[in-house]
């Protein structure tokens, strides 16, 4: 598939992931592209996502996760990376330390 079709692609699989965020709550979740080009350009893919940061990625193959995190901001939110590998599902990944933080959170205020 060339360049246009795997970006067209990549596209499509924003737009889902933001109405997918619009349907659990985050009513005004965009994508960069539509809102704001600058954090396009430091690898956020959506917007109005608080406190988390996500970069949408949809490969036929697994993506180099390192190289990814390491080019979105060093702030406050959560880096998150929702990956759409052709034929074997999505995933949203996150680093350890990030995870463990969350998990934290979740007992501390007893939701698990």
């Amino acid at each position: 598939m060339g360049g246009k079709a795997s970006r067209d692609r990549g596209h499509r699989f924003e737009r889902r992931m933001a109405e997918e965020f619009r349907n659990i709550g985050y009513t005004d979740c965009i994508t960069s592209r539509a809102g704001d080009k600058s954090m396009d350009e430091q690898g956020v893919d959506l917007l109005k996502t608080y406190p988390f940061n996500i970069q949408c990625k949809n490969y036929k193959q697994c993506v180099n996760y390192p190289q990814i995190f390491s080019e979105m901001p060093d702030d406050t939110n959560y880096n998150v990376i929702l990956s759409k590998v052709k034929r074997k599902g999505t995933y949203a990944i996150l680093t350890l330390d990030d995870f463990l933080e969350l998990i934290g959170i979740l007992r501390e205020e007893q939701i698990i």
